[in-house]
């Protein structure tokens, strides 16, 4: 339930000035003088109780416990010469005032260390991220979270965190939020058991990926403008004779959500209701179709690397097309003849482009975080990261989990 704390001080020296009164008629008749306190080795003994307090954590350092061996109080000089013998004779009576203070300085030395390895443990970044397809502006998204849990058990300790993702709102939809697992509306789940044996891990629920997905979609990110590239490329390239210029505007009715409630439990990313405006130029006289897809893709969680800044990071990237469904709710009158071109269009290219797009780049990218161990102890040199070498990444329950090793 708490971390054992023991450290072992060996060979430890220090330089004492000792001041010396004993004034009879203004005249001082002790003198002052120097030399070095020493021992052996200093062990002590201490629990860290942790916990979390509104979002953040508390540390508390209980039966702090110091044992002096070998303590030697040396005196420079003539005086070392005459008085060593009896301060020999006496300087155990100091040990316990020593001790005593290494209880109090050590101990919330100790308190505070852990307090900020554990702070060093939380989320905080911001980051933007542009449009996947054609223009449009870019968004910032800001990651925070706070401390739900922490706990210890004898393979090791547990901090639970609660993030969010947040931007600026930019659609016209008011959503109720961001999609919940809820246990693949199934009654109850089995407890997700971390493998302990690692050096470290990292477990992120789905949860949180649909919090980016939904947070992207609420920026806007996914109201675009693109041209003819959405449809094959080249303007020629289109099966329609005569088309001289092509705009396809789109608006995602709902977020894309990434689910692993399937029998293979093989995770998946969904969209539903992509509505897509295509305007085309035919000899100048116009064309416009309204069309609702709806997709779904394989999607591969894992470890990625962030391309400018090399850190690295959990992602979201999309492989192939299993599903997709659409349907022409709109074409300007006159034009209906060419509804079986259309159909093709969408078919070959714009879902294979739309897709593809989308998959071109990781989403969610979601930091994983280095430890500078040099804010822990000004004694650390500036700079001095623990970094965490991901080995393995594994799909639980709507898990996520990363294991691997630590390294300086």
């Amino acid at each position: 339930g708490d971390l054992n704390l023991e450290m072992k001080l060996k060979n430890f020296q220090v330089d004492v000035d000792l001041k010396g009164e004993c004034k009879i008629l203004f005249i001082d008749f002790c003198p002052d003088f120097s030399g070095d306190i020493s021992m052996s080795a200093l062990d002590l003994h201490a629990d860290i109780l942790a916990e979390t307090v509104n979002g953040q954590p508390k540390v508390t350092v209980v039966g702090v416990n110091v044992d002096i061996k070998g303590l030697d109080l040396d005196i420079n000089g003539i005086l070392g010469w005459l008085f060593d013998w009896l301060i020999d004779f006496i300087v155990d009576i100091f040990a316990e005032d020593i001790e005593e203070l290494f209880e109090d300085q050590v101990g919330d030395l100790a308190g505070d260390l852990v307090l900020n390895l554990f702070e060093a443990l939380a989320l905080e970044a911001s980051f933007e991220m542009d449009p996947f397809i054609g223009e449009g502006d870019s968004i910032t998204l800001a990651l925070k979270s706070d401390f739900a849990s922490i706990s210890f058990v004898e393979e090791g300790g547990m901090v639970g965190l609660k993030a969010n993702i947040i931007t600026d709102k930019k659609i016209a939809f008011d959503p109720l939020g961001s999609i919940g697992r809820a246990f693949c509306l199934q009654e109850g789940e089995l407890p997700f058991n971390p493998d302990m044996s690692a050096d470290f891990g990292l477990i992120m629920h789905d949860d949180l990926l649909n919090q980016a997905l939904f947070s992207l979609w609420w920026g806007g990110l996914f109201e675009f403008e693109a041209g003819s590239e959405l449809l094959g490329g080249n303007l020629d390239q289109i099966p329609i004779p005569g088309v001289t210029d092509a705009t396809v505007k789109a608006t995602f009715f709902t977020p894309p959500i990434i689910t692993s409630c399937n029998p293979a439990d093989q995770p998946k990313i969904q969209i539903g209701d992509i509505f897509l405006e295509v305007e085309l130029d035919i000899g100048g006289l116009p064309l416009n179709a309204g069309i609702f897809i709806s997709v779904e893709a394989e999607a591969d969680i894992g470890s990625t690397t962030d391309p400018e800044t090399g850190e690295a990071q959990f992602g979201v990237s999309i492989g192939a097309l299993t599903k997709s469904v659409h349907e022409i709710v709109s074409i300007t009158p006159g034009w209906e003849s060419l509804i079986p071109v259309i159909e093709e269009l969408i078919g070959e290219d714009l879902i294979a482009s739309l897709v593809n797009g989308l998959g071109g780049e990781a989403l969610g990218g979601i930091p994983i975080p280095s430890i500078d161990l040099s804010s822990l102890d000004p004694s650390i040199a500036p700079g001095t990261m623990l970094d965490l070498t991901i080995d393995v990444v594994e799909r639980t329950l709507g898990n996520t989990a990363a294991y691997g090793t630590m390294g300086q």
